[in-house]
């Protein structure tokens, strides 16, 4: 049976990404995926799973992120801060998945939408703070 929720590690996708993350812990993966061209649906969930791991980078770690990452964050926090380009290539890709996605169109059919849209806010809102200093 599936996962299936209006949290970001709430489906398959998204805990898929997490743990193909886990096991190779790359940064310039994750990187790529933010930056790179979004696509539909599935890969979605990827991007807001990846946008949680960069809000935990930038020192705001959601209270849903498995231990061990954020562990990893807070430690490579402390080595290297995220550029400033990314978290804003970050908050740009959650905010188009919010506000015109295949992602945001499945939730518009259930009566979730407005939990899905404040989860994807406190996100940003995360991701919107200067970076918490180590």
């Amino acid at each position: 049976m599936g996962a299936w929720g209006s949290g970001i590690f709430e489906n398959d996708e998204a805990l898929d990404f997490i743990d193909h993350f886990k096991a190779r812990k790359s940064l310039p993966a994750l990187f790529k995926l933010v930056r790179g061209k979004r696509t539909e649906g599935e890969d979605e969930s990827s991007i807001l799973a990846c946008a949680e791991l960069i809000a935990a980078l930038h020192g705001f770690a959601s209270d849903a992120l498995d231990p061990e990452l954020d562990d990893w964050a807070e430690k490579t926090r402390k080595k290297k801060p995220v550029a400033d380009d990314l978290i804003q290539k970050t908050i740009e890709q959650v905010s188009a998945i919010r506000d015109s996605s295949e992602l945001r169109e499945l939730w518009a059919e259930t009566e979730f939408l407005d939990e899905w849209v404040a989860v994807l806010d406190h996100l940003l809102s995360r991701l919107d703070q200067p970076p918490r200093v180590a």
